[in-house]
């Protein structure tokens, strides 16, 4: 009986059809889709991946099975096009033909390949609640996806429950050395936490501080200012006072100028004694009101200072930068340069190890030769 798939990956099968499997599908027969599987597997076996994947493609949309679903996601694994692996492991997934623990097992493998290690974690958590084929492996994995996260609490105590499950791993000694970096690094995760946590509090506190004692400026600076304009007000009056003084004072010499003027062109035999004393009383006059004046001219400028300074109140102290916090800056530096290096080794260690069960097959019996026999598949015996 033909079983039918969802229309996304209908389509996305569609898309990838060559003519020649359009044809193909004018045949829609059980027996021709197991004839199109055979087909594949003879050329998959052949290491001619590329060419039996057209055929299980083929045989997906006429006649889907297990080992169908199985060899086309290897061979989606092996030529390196791992979406459309996670394509088809999330059909198989959702068809519910059985192996869901396989399924879910090379789905996360899928996604950690593609780096969505979150969705990976999730795949794999999967495995563990299917109790399945897989688990052993899907903690190393699991333990993997976790430093990927910087989730090292976690991957410690996967790293270490696959251990305990697999006390004679090969890789023994590579997850020990991991476990031992993590478990620095964790200690060091939580130190830093804290001292975050203590750097924000300090912060606070000294924003706290820093605006109660902008506040305290603002109120005496506004009492200085009112300070001042008081003084401005009561010398713009005493000024104001002294002007309306000097300008009277400038009409009456001006008026006695006029006076002595016609005075002395009266004066039939000249010099006459009393206009000569009036002409130096209305010079000494002179005198003294062009030095008030003077005085009057200084009293403004020194009126205008104030105001001036009374506008500009609002003055801000340049930034400085305090040695405590070069030092803080030069340790932080530090701190970065240490977790890059300890990162650096942790992701060696990833890289060198290796994904146990990460090719697991889950293939029926009479293939398993095929696939110990293909290059670069890296499918374990």
């Amino acid at each position: 009986m033909v079983l039918l798939i969802t229309v996304k990956y209908k389509v996305f099968i569609l898309k990838k059809f060559t003519i020649f499997g359009f044809l193909l599908l004018l045949y829609t027969t059980s027996s021709f889709g197991q004839d199109s599987f055979n087909d594949g597997k003879v050329l998959f076996e052949k290491n001619n991946v590329e060419e039996a994947l057209q055929y299980f493609e083929e045989s997906l949309v006429i006649s889907p099975s297990l080992d169908v679903y199985k060899y086309l996601a290897e061979s989606y694994n092996i030529l390196g096009m791992h979406d459309d692996e996670v394509l088809v492991l999330e059909e198989a997934i959702d068809s519910n033909l059985g192996d869901l623990s396989y399924f879910y097992f090379k789905l996360g493998n899928a996604y950690h390949l593609t780096k969505s290690y979150k969705l990976a974690l999730d795949s794999y958590l999967e495995v563990i609640k299917l109790k399945g084929e897989y688990v052993n492996e899907t903690f190393l994995n699991i333990a993997n996806v976790s430093v990927e996260l910087k989730l090292y609490s976690g991957a410690i105590d996967n790293y270490t429950k696959y251990l305990e499950l697999v006390p004679n791993s090969e890789q023994k000694r590579k997850i020990i050395k991991m476990i031992m970096l993590l478990k620095k690094a964790y200690k060091e995760d939580l130190a830093l936490k804290e001292e975050e946590k203590r750097k924000s509090e300090e912060e606070r506190a000294a924003e706290t501080l820093a605006l109660q004692n902008q506040e305290q400026a603002k109120v005496e600076s506004m009492d200085s200012i009112m300070d001042l304009e008081a003084q401005r007000e009561a010398k713009a009056r005493e000024l104001a006072e002294q002007r309306l003084l000097y300008e009277n004072e400038e009409k009456a010499l001006n008026s006695a100028k006029a006076d002595f003027t016609e005075a002395e062109a009266k004066v039939v035999n000249p010099p006459d004694p009393e206009i000569e004393a009036q002409r130096d009383i209305l010079s000494q006059r002179e005198q003294e009101l062009n030095k008030r004046e003077q005085e009057l001219i200084k009293a403004e400028q020194a009126l205008k200072e104030t105001e001036k300074i009374i506008a500009e109140s609002a003055i801000q102290a340049p930034a400085t930068t305090s040695q405590a916090d070069e030092e803080a800056k030069e340790l932080l530096r530090m701190k970065q340069e240490e977790e890059a290096r300890q990162e650096a080794l942790m992701n060696d260690i990833l890289q060198s190890l290796e994904k146990i069960g990460e090719n697991a097959k889950g293939i029926n019996a009479e293939s398993e030769s095929a696939f110990g026999e293909l290059e670069g598949s890296q499918i374990d015996e």
